[in-house]
């Protein structure tokens, strides 16, 4: 490994203003090689903020010519795939937001190909490296608190109620609240209790929204989700 971990990041929301930027910053083995966006001025604008000394727009040239050994994806969900295949094509370690994939099928197809490059991939789940849940997972694992028979994980949030439209709320591109706050909830679950053996769920929508173009969203995503899981040890 490289005495610097040169990272591209694919994607300048305010969360990877408020998370993936700044952690790659501050840490002593990450270097911010390259920054890529769809608006320029966006992305030159967080460039200068974070030092990346190179600016795209399109995330195949950042690939082919910032001299990458990582990259971090943290753009819309139906953008994942497709940069992720890249990535790994080009030998590169890759770390991707949640949910990974916006079907199984895909999430297999990236999971294979990533093991079959040898390179370090992982779904970027941030509750895992809060130290409360860490602490919470180590008396799991040690048997404080015996068998777990029942786990109970909740997320109340007013994230899908304000009626705007939201990649993350049309069909065509997010999967609503179970795949934005939803995953976390899953993925905590396994963290603390392990894997799942079956699942009934209920997803609803319950506001309407409008269209990138105007008019009522053609395929809205939830906005709620309710979900019964039986693990394989039986909880």
């Amino acid at each position: 490994m490289p005495e610097k971990v040169r990272i591209g990041v694919a994607g300048t929301s305010w969360w990877a203003d408020l998370l993936h930027l700044p952690a790659i910053q501050s840490h002593p083995q990450a270097e911010l090689a390259a920054l890529c966006g769809r608006d320029r001025a966006r992305a030159e604008e967080m460039a200068r903020k974070y030092g990346a000394p190179k600016v795209f727009t399109d995330y195949r040239r950042m690939i082919e010519e910032a001299e990458l050994d990582a990259l971090v994806v943290s753009v819309p969900d139906d953008l994942h795939r497709e940069m992720i295949e890249a990535g790994l094509e080009a030998g590169l370690h890759v770390v991707c937001e949640k949910p990974l994939a916006r079907t199984l099928d895909e999430a297999r197809r990236m999971y294979a190909q990533a093991e079959a490059a040898g390179v370090k991939h992982m779904t970027f789940f941030t509750y895992r490296w809060l130290p409360h849940y860490r602490f919470l997972a180590e008396l799991v694992g040690e048997g404080f608190i015996g068998p777990c028979y029942q786990a109970g994980l909740r997320m109340i949030s007013g994230l899908g109620r304000d009626g705007k439209y939201a990649w993350r709320m049309d069909g065509r591109r997010g999967s609503g609240v179970l795949g934005d706050l939803g995953s976390h909830l899953i993925d905590m679950a396994r963290f603390l209790v392990g894997d799942i053996r079956r699942v009934s769920a209920h997803l609803a929508v319950f506001v309407e929204r409008p269209g990138p173009e105007g008019g009522l969203l053609e395929k809205p995503a939830n906005d709620a989700a309710l979900l019964a899981l039986e693990f394989e040890s039986g909880a």
